[in-house]
């Protein structure tokens, strides 16, 4: 449904208050975004809503947003490069482009990185479609290769167990959870 068929239903009940509980979908677990959408149209009708606004779903699911949000912010980030998919194939259809040298630039940056390193999409709230490589030449080939299909974002891997929190409030009124320990996939991540 849209949402504005999914608001609408909720307000025809008009309740003293909505809950959003988010999954994710592949291929895109934007799903929090939707969330947001329809928790907007609820307050606007008076309705209290508990949800993550528009925004913080927005950022959480450009990870290069997030990325840059963690560090103006002043959170520990890895390591990192933002690689523009139009722009590292720019040759491809443009006769023009002799030479790709935003592709030179990306490579050289590459090179400065310290390996393992994380070459994940850009969006998403998972690791659906991360690769961990070990070295330049697998990165490079990785990003030569048909696998690189949109934009990325490729991170020094920090090895260690992985834990989180869940934050949750309002204007400056935050509840953090107690750390937990997050479940690992095949490259421990």
């Amino acid at each position: 449904s849209t949402t504005s068929e999914i608001s609408e239903k909720i307000i025809s009940l008009n309740p003293s208050i909505a809950i959003s509980i988010t999954g994710f979908f592949r291929p895109f677990d934007w799903q929090g975004i939707k969330d947001g959408l329809i928790a907007e149209k609820l307050i606007k009708n008076g309705i209290k809503v508990l949800a993550n606004s528009v925004q913080t779903q927005t950022i959480c699911f450009d990870k290069i947003l997030t990325q840059n949000f963690l560090e103006t912010n002043n959170f520990s980030v890895p390591k990192s490069i933002s690689v523009n998919h139009e722009l590292f194939w720019a040759e491809r259809n443009n006769l023009d482009v002799k030479e790709n040298l935003y592709k030179e630039y990306i490579f050289s940056k590459l090179h400065q990185m310290n390996y393992p390193i994380i070459i994940k999409d850009a969006t998403g709230l998972s690791s659906f479609g991360m690769e961990v490589v070990t070295t330049f030449n697998q990165a490079k080939a990785f990003l030569s290769s048909k696998k690189n299909n949109g934009n990325k974002l490729i991170q020094e891997l920090i090895e260690g167990q992985q834990f989180g929190v869940e934050v949750f409030g309002t204007q400056e009124n935050y509840m953090i959870s107690s750390p937990f320990q997050f479940s690992v996939n095949q490259y421990k991540i």
